[in-house]
């Protein structure tokens, strides 16, 4: 839980002579706004769109959107083909008003198979646009089990049907026994009595879909990064310009330190950062700019 800013300052912004909590709580409110929208506001919606192709080994084709700086937009390559053709997807991602909670449907085009990546607090949103779209959702993967990114999961299941939800071992019970992460929930969360697994070195295949999953913890025990192609879904471990939390009891800023410098930030820059808050970024805009980071 927590938009990108929420993380301890590194020591030469605390050092400025506005103080720490001053310029803290300046820090967070500028990454409350997103590309232009105020995601505290009541009311407020967010839908960003990135179209992708990738050929059979993951190489980058094109990034139709977010580009930056030319980094993630450089346009269209020649496909490396071989028999079965390239693997086609587009990302649209809803936010709820409250927290700005990304959660991310992605889609192959061809096959229309699909995931749901986090349950925000607007499901409705999410359930719209799959219905618009057409897409067959196969599962919903959970990047942590924090209530703005678990919140929807019930109305999600409703519109979806008895498709399967994926988490990390160590936030299982979270999602199978109803228990917060962090504190007692304003709501009633479903039962999934036998969620599958999101582990580190066994990839996850949802339909035409495979995801490498990445253990990144620190923000929660159970933090996972999940890869398909040159896309990497973050959650609450790296941000376009910050990274995760780490106040809470249950948080560790050591592990999380480590789990983004080695094995985020050791893959190539144009690799696309979508994380659970806040706009896009890559790898290489965030080992050159992360102020967390540099």
């Amino acid at each position: 839980m927590g938009w990108p800013g929420d993380a301890p300052l590194p020591r030469r912004d605390q050092d400025r002579s506005l103080g720490p909590d001053r310029t803290a709580a300046r820090h967070r409110h500028s990454h409350r706004r997103v590309e232009g929208q105020h995601v505290g506001r009541r009311g407020a919606r967010l839908r960003r769109q990135v179209s992708c192709c990738f050929d059979d080994r993951g190489d980058r084709l094109a990034v139709a959107a977010f580009a930056l700086d030319g980094e993630a937009g450089a346009g269209p390559r020649r496909p490396h083909r071989r028999a079965g053709g390239q693997l086609k997807l587009e990302v649209e991602a809803t936010a709820d008003a409250r927290f700005g909670t990304n959660s991310y449907l992605v889609e192959d085009t061809d096959t229309h198979d699909a995931v749901v990546i986090d349950a925000n607090l607007e499901p409705e949103q999410m359930i719209d646009l799959v219905r618009r779209r057409g897409a067959h959702v196969k599962a919903i993967l959970l990047t942590h089990t924090d209530v703005d990114h678990l919140g929807g999961l019930e109305k999600l299941l409703k519109a979806f049907g008895a498709v399967p939800v994926a988490v990390h071992p160590a936030e299982r019970e979270m999602v199978a026994e109803g228990k917060p992460l962090r504190r007692s929930l304003p709501f009633e969360l479903p039962l999934v009595v036998e969620p599958e697994l999101l582990e580190e070195g066994r990839p996850y295949q949802a339909g035409s879909l495979e995801f490498e999953v990445l253990h990144t913890p620190g923000h929660s025990p159970g933090g996972v990064t999940l890869k398909i192609g040159k896309l990497l879904f973050t959650g609450d471990a790296l941000f376009a310009g910050s990274v995760g939390r780490t106040d809470f009891p249950n948080s560790d800023t050591q592990a999380l330190m480590e789990a983004v410098k080695g094995k985020l930030l050791v893959l190539d820059d144009d690799y696309v950062v979508l994380s659970g808050h806040g706009p896009a970024s890559t790898i290489g805009r965030e080992k050159r700019t992360n102020p967390f980071l540099v």
